[in-house]
């Protein structure tokens, strides 16, 4: 892919501006985001996502319900 440059480097190419605009328009789509969707995401099950928040399975399966 000749001619083809990733993301990081055409994030650090960017004016500081414009690098930061765009970061701030990547964390609200994430806040967005419904919270399964993060997670899939992330490749987490409920029970690993439990295990890092520090609260059981059945919260959050309860809070992405609420997201419903």
């Amino acid at each position: 892919m000749a001619g083809h440059k990733n993301w990081k480097t055409l994030l650090n190419e960017m004016a500081p501006e414009r690098r930061e605009r765009l970061e701030n328009e990547a964390r609200q789509d994430k806040a967005n985001l419904l919270l399964a969707e993060l997670r899939k995401l992330e490749g987490l099950t409920q029970v690993e996502l439990a295990a890092k928040l520090g609260i059981r399975q059945s919260a959050v399966s309860q809070l992405e319900q609420q997201d419903d």
